[in-house]
């Protein structure tokens, strides 16, 4: 899908929808950095139309983190 005037750079992209997601067999994230450890804890939590990622089919998602990103993660919920 293409996404012009994004509200974050760059302006113009392609994306993926939801629906590609719940078709793929398997969905992978790598995230790295502290500033992404908001967005990581809240992709965990409760499925909110506010965090998109947090809409990913569980049982198919494998997230691949560095400490830094992982860090707001509830210790419970790390393997």
């Amino acid at each position: 899908m293409a996404v012009h005037d994004s509200p974050k750079p760059p302006p113009d992209r392609v994306t993926l929808t939801l629906p590609v997601f719940e078709a793929a067999d398997q969905t992978i994230l790598l995230v790295t950095g502290d500033g992404k450890a908001a967005a990581v804890a809240a992709t965990v939590g409760s499925a909110s139309e506010k965090v998109p990622a947090s809409l990913l089919p569980r049982g198919r998602l494998e997230l691949i983190l560095d400490e830094a990103a992982a860090a707001l993660i509830p210790a419970d919920l790390r393997t």
